[in-house]
């Protein structure tokens, strides 16, 4: 059971990084991901 949430969480990331990747500034949206507090806003885009 425990390996079932595991599972939708990495496919999701996955989404994530695809779509940071398909944007133009891609770079920065890496870089504010490393740090933590723009992750937060990283979250909500």
């Amino acid at each position: 059971m425990k390996s079932k949430p595991k599972t939708l969480c990495m496919p999701r990331t996955n989404i994530l990084s695809t779509k940071l990747h398909s944007q133009p500034g891609a770079g920065f949206h890496l870089r504010e991901v490393h740090t933590p507090k723009p992750t937060l806003n990283w979250r909500g885009v």
